[in-house]
């Protein structure tokens, strides 16, 4: 004998899409915001017109992360998460291996992976975390 009552799972299964929705416009935000500054940084912290790309390609992936909250409410919203945390590890990969470690002297290229510049993979793992995702924790 089938009833139509809700059980107590639906709320909970709704109070927790809620919270996973807004932890993703609240990482989509804050990754705008770090990748914003890390233009500002990119402009003081390189010479021209080194400085200039790396900041533009910076403010282009700011930009572009804005674009998954066109998807929330809608069917794409969980593909659009998995995009949009994929994207920003594959960018942070793309910055930290071809931008030069400096506008000067030349430096070998293969010694970006022993900087500090690694760090910023940290930003993409905690904004993920907001989401309340254990499969996109584990995809990060």
């Amino acid at each position: 004998m089938e009833t139509d009552t809700p059980t107590l799972a639906e709320p909970t299964s709704r109070a927790l899409a809620f919270a996973e929705r807004r932890g993703f416009k609240l990482a989509v935000f804050g990754r705008t915001v770090a990748a914003s500054l890390m233009a500002g940084a990119a402009l003081w912290g390189y010479y021209y017109p080194n400085n200039l790309w790396i900041a533009g390609l910076f403010l282009m992936f700011a930009a572009i992360g804005l674009l998954p909250l066109a998807a929330v409410d809608t069917r794409y919203e969980i593909a659009a998460r998995f995009a949009f945390f994929a994207m920003g590890a594959l960018l942070i990969s793309a910055v930290i291996t071809f931008a030069p470690l400096s506008s000067g002297e030349e430096v070998p290229q293969n010694l970006v992976f022993l900087t500090s510049r690694v760090d910023f993979y940290y930003i993409v793992i905690a904004a993920s975390v907001l989401t309340l995702s254990p499969r996109l924790q584990l995809l990060c």
